[in-house]
């Protein structure tokens, strides 16, 4: 066994800031306010209704002010207090420009098994009073190593077809998600499980766990190498993604958009649920409110059933090392029940306990609901990889052929002892030639209803297309690639950027932009919980992200048609926030992207700058933050489920049909 390195201890780099730094936006010359923050008593600053009370009889800077004095143990501002000598903050290095040496690899290697846990790094090296960012930097250089050499590997000894896309940016706190495909086969589901049990072995928990790295199986988009995973003169494969669909493209916005709305239904409450599609369908036009609701209502139902597999998995994993799951977590309370019916239905009694149990587990055994998770994950995808097989093999037959000539007996042994045929012969018992293409759509647009089932077990990833274009493909996928910007100054960089983003926002439709709105949205309610054991500044900025991201979308919405969306818009948001426009929104939410991007900035009063920016925008507290956003997530649905084409009864009758529920139920057994 090799020598256990001990975790380096990180030394003090930077003094605490002075206090007479500028806050947000307030001015910086009021005399009154100095001499009232020295004469006021001390305030509780934890207290969010006493925080209240000053903001409403003092103002915003006032208040601020008042929280800094007490914070640094009472007494106003000292005339002396700008004749302390403050530290400036260490820079942070490039971690791509790092080249590790040898002891450099062994001891990052030693730190993740010391402590296989990215956030737990995080903490130490970055967030902490004294961080130590080159040693986070050579962790983040040594993951990125680590996830590639194995990749490489996987390709180089048994999935020769693979493709690798890697997102993420070089911010030493930031994830590393990898997008695999292998075109023409499931080799990329094979490879993500080799992976994830390479790294089990290794550091005996989940590479989400330790790395904050997840792969994903290709999806709805594309998967293009990445500079990282390639090599020298090699050329690779295409790969296409999913493709549209031809006669059945009428349902894939329904799809998608039950998809993106699994997310938001699994990180809100039953009783917030339930308010929030209320709210939603009776903001809607009245020949809309049906299919809105029953889009809501199959979120609500494939949310239920996943939630029910997951904690089910999560449970026989207990049982089989002897825990008792009662012990794992918090017993249901009988007052979360529905106050207005003491009686209520044992089946929503039951879905309430599962969301509890699940969510007590996430927290205490966070990596074995994800090792559960990518299990479920991967069951999914090889199916669809295997119908996409069958699809294909569907497709020769009538390229090869012409429809007029298959027969019912050709298609049925095509699909003869394979457990994708009670699947299709639900539909090909019944069915003529000439309706053939027909099948085919029908199976490629339930290829992609499973796809959003399947990645709601996949760890934070995007589970819509809508989604996947804005983001995956949009905001992180334009960036310029090296050969893009040899030969270019930075503002030529600057230009060509703009232009590729451009380019793939032009692409998005009104559907995948309220995909991407509520998947952000969902988000952020993520964050929203889980970080509830820290302070309302830290939330506000660890959830900017998300909200950043939300507001993006609604902004090209806007862009795209102001005469449409912008007054709309800008109700919606004032309706949420105590600010005039989105623009102004958007403005105050990236300054807490910005501290969100850089954990030194605003040092000792990251918590106070984030509460300031909030308070000026009327928000006082964490729950009135989740409700606004809630608020704002509600407008912007209505809006768009007012504008946006939505198929009609016939073509929904024809999709749920085509469906066929029965093999649907044969899977899951």
């Amino acid at each position: 066994m090799p020598k256990r390195l001990s975790v380096p201890t990180p030394q003090r780099k930077f003094a605490r800031k002075d206090s007479t730094q500028k806050i947000g936006n307030q001015a910086s010359n009021q005399t009154s306010v100095d001499e009232m923050v020295k004469a006021e008593p001390s305030v509780a600053s934890s207290d969010p209704n006493t925080i209240l009370q000053m903001q409403s009889m003092f103002g915003n800077r006032a208040t601020i002010k008042l929280l800094q004095r007490d914070e640094k143990g009472g007494g106003g501002q000292n005339e002396n207090d700008t004749n302390d000598t403050e530290q400036k903050a260490p820079e942070k290095p490039d971690p791509l420009a790092i080249n590790l040496s040898q002891q450099d690899y062994n001891d990052c290697l030693q730190i993740y098994k010391d402590t296989p846990s990215w956030e737990s790094l995080k903490s130490l090296y970055v967030s902490s009073e004294t961080p130590d960012y080159m040693q986070m930097a050579k962790l983040w250089k040594f993951r990125r190593d680590y996830v590639v050499n194995v990749i490489k590997t996987l390709r180089a000894t048994k999935y020769p077809d693979l493709l690798a896309k890697s997102v993420g940016s070089n911010d030493l706190t930031s994830d590393y998600d990898v997008t695999l495909a292998s075109p023409g086969s499931g080799n990329d589901v094979k490879a993500i499980q080799a992976f994830n049990e390479h790294v089990k072995a290794e550091f005996g928990v989940q590479s989400g766990t330790l790395f904050d790295t997840n792969l994903y199986a290709r999806d709805f988009a594309p998967v293009d190498q990445s500079s990282e995973f390639k090599d020298a003169n090699v050329d690779y494969a295409k790969d296409s993604g999913i493709g549209s669909l031809v006669t059945m493209s009428e349902m894939e916005g329904d799809v998608e958009d039950v998809g993106a709305l699994i997310k938001v239904r699994r990180y809100m409450s039953q009783v917030e649920w339930d308010a929030h599609t209320e709210e939603i369908v009776n903001g809607v036009d009245e020949d809309r409110q049906d299919k809105v609701r029953r889009r809501y209502d199959e979120a609500d139902a494939i949310y239920q059933i996943a939630t029910a597999n997951l904690l089910q998995r999560v449970k026989e994993s207990l049982n089989e090392v002897g825990d008792d799951l009662d012990e794992q977590v918090d017993t249901y309370e009988p007052d979360t029940l529905d106050k207005n019916d003491e009686q209520e239905n044992p089946l929503i009694t039951a879905q309430k306990e599962n969301a509890s149990d699940l969510h007590h587990l996430e927290e205490k055994e966070s990596d074995l609901v994800l090792e559960k998770s990518n299990d479920i994950y991967l069951e999914r995808m090889t199916v669809i990889r295997e119908m996409q097989g069958k699809i294909a093999k569907l497709q020769e037959e009538l390229d090869t052929l012409g429809s007029k000539d298959i027969s019912i007996q050709t298609l049925k042994n095509l699909f003869k002892d394979d457990q994708m045929a009670n699947m299709f012969n639900g539909m090909i018992n019944n069915a003529k030639a000439r309706d053939l293409p027909k099948i085919i759509d029908a199976k490629k647009t339930q290829i992609k209803q499973l796809m959003s089932e399947a990645i709601f077990y996949a760890a934070e990833a995007y589970t819509s297309e809508g989604a996947i274009m804005h983001i995956v493909a949009g905001i992180q996928g334009s960036k310029l690639t090296d050969d893009e910007k040899s030969g270019l100054n930075d503002e030529q960089q600057k230009e060509l950027l703009a232009e590729k983003m451009q380019k793939a926002n032009d692409k998005l439709t009104l559907d995948h932009l309220l995909q991407s709105v509520n998947e952000q949205f969902g988000d952020f309610l993520k964050d929203y919980g889980h970080l509830s054991k820290k302070t309302d500044g830290t939330m506000y900025i660890k959830s900017s992200k998300y909200v950043d991201r939300m507001l993006d979308a609604i902004d090209i919405l806007v862009k795209r048609n102001p005469e449409v969306f912008e007054e709309a818009a800008n109700d919606a948001v004032s309706a949420a926030f105590d600010v005039k426009n989105l623009a102004d929104l958007r403005g105050e939410i990236k300054k807490l992207y910005a501290a969100r991007k850089d954990p030194a900035m605003w040092g000792k009063d990251r918590d106070l700058n984030a509460m300031a920016i909030m308070m000026a925008m009327g928000i006082n507290n964490r729950s009135k933050y989740k409700s606004a956003i809630i608020t704002l997530g509600s407008q912007i649905n209505i809006i768009l489920r007012n504008q946006i084409d939505m198929a009609d009864d016939e073509q929904e009758k024809r999709y749920f049909k085509n469906l066929d529920t029965e093999g649907m139920k044969d899977l899951e057994q």
